[in-house]
């Protein structure tokens, strides 16, 4: 099934753990520069979701359609990007 949000169905949800790249001390600037065009993103095709980041790690719950998602996990799991390990997929 799923949950209808405004007129997008969010019938998936990805929960993932990576390792960050960066020193800490970088990361007002950083996660700034990460989370201001995300946003954007990530509205643009009907994605929620929750991200979490401590001195060593990010961990994001995102939800959304199944090929919205798919999209986005291709795009963090770049040849660029550090491993994903992932805690949790449905469907």
């Amino acid at each position: 099934m799923g949950i209808l949000l405004g007129e997008t169905r969010m019938d998936r949800s990805v929960t993932y753990v990576s390792t960050r790249c960066f020193p800490a001390i970088d990361s007002p600037s950083v996660i700034a520069a990460i989370v201001g065009p995300a946003r954007d993103r990530n509205a643009r095709l009907g994605v929620t979701g929750v991200l979490v980041a401590t001195e060593h790690h990010f961990a994001q719950s995102i939800e959304g359609s199944g090929t919205a998602l798919a999209d986005l996990i291709a795009r963090l799991a770049a040849p660029t990007a550090r491993p994903l390990s992932y805690g949790e997929r449905s469907p």
